[in-house]
């Protein structure tokens, strides 16, 4: 079993960035990465940790975030989420927070 950890915030995957130009009467559809910087620390951590080949087999990859609990939150409700009785329920996603370490890792592990 290999176990990797990334330090800081979670950070959820956005769509690419658009940006249309215009070239000597053409239009030029730009599309580019608004994460790339986000993306590097990620994987300068990951690298890091893993200093084996790349992985070329299927593999199961379970995931953990810690997020932080709101400022908002209730004293009641902070106390339980602490606790572990209720867990993180608001944005970002699972899928969107998955999908960023999973792209990061793509290449790399």
């Amino acid at each position: 079993m290999i176990i990797l950890e990334v330090e800081g915030q979670p950070i959820p995957w956005q769509r690419p960035g658009h940006r249309l130009l215009t070239q000597d009467g053409k239009k030029i559809n730009i599309v580019y990465d608004k994460q790339k910087k986000e993306k590097e620390m990620v994987r300068w951590q990951l690298k890091g940790q893993f200093k084996e080949e790349k992985i070329s087999t299927p593999m199961l990859i379970d995931l953990t975030f810690r997020m932080a609990v709101p400022k908002s939150t209730s004293a009641a409700l902070r106390t339980q989420m602490l606790n572990g009785v209720v867990h993180h329920f608001k944005r970002p996603d699972v899928d969107n927070l998955a999908k960023f370490i999973l792209d990061t890792m793509t290449g790399l592990i």
